[in-house]
């Protein structure tokens, strides 16, 4: 009979073994850039109704504190950011891990909210990438 090894599975971030992190770019003077993964993020996908766009753009400003961009940007706000996938469409980003589906709850009928699950942020994860 052959013999079977069982490992157990480990945790591990999106990026381990992956990315370096710190500096990038030229090997003197300034960095070209820095680069840090964003773990652990309240990541949703908003798609808004037609029928609705006053009401929720009203809505995402209250929520997260600045106004939904209407052409490709990203929009910094108070507690979150929301960056622009298209007309009415939205991904939310938030350090605050329920801020996503607190989202969902209030934006209910005003648009359709998808919440990222913790199982979708190795995909999803993003880069924040600032001079410095």
């Amino acid at each position: 009979m052959a013999s079977v090894a069982i490992q157990p599975w480990l945790a591990r971030g999106a990026w381990d073994g992956i990315l370096i992190t710190g500096r990038h770019g030229r090997a003197k003077g300034e960095a070209g850039v820095r680069a840090m993964p964003r773990q652990g993020l309240a990541l949703a996908t908003i798609i808004g109704r037609k029928d609705r766009t006053a009401d929720l753009q009203n809505a995402l400003s209250d929520l997260v504190g600045v106004a939904p961009p209407t052409r490709p940007m990203v929009a910094h706000g108070r507690d979150g950011d929301l960056v622009w996938a298209g007309p009415e469409q939205w991904l939310l980003v938030s350090e605050t891990p329920d801020f996503a589906s607190r989202a969902a709850t209030r934006l209910a009928g005003l648009a359709a909210v998808g919440v990222l699950a913790i199982g979708l942020y190795a995909i999803r994860s993003r880069f924040r990438t600032r001079r410095p």
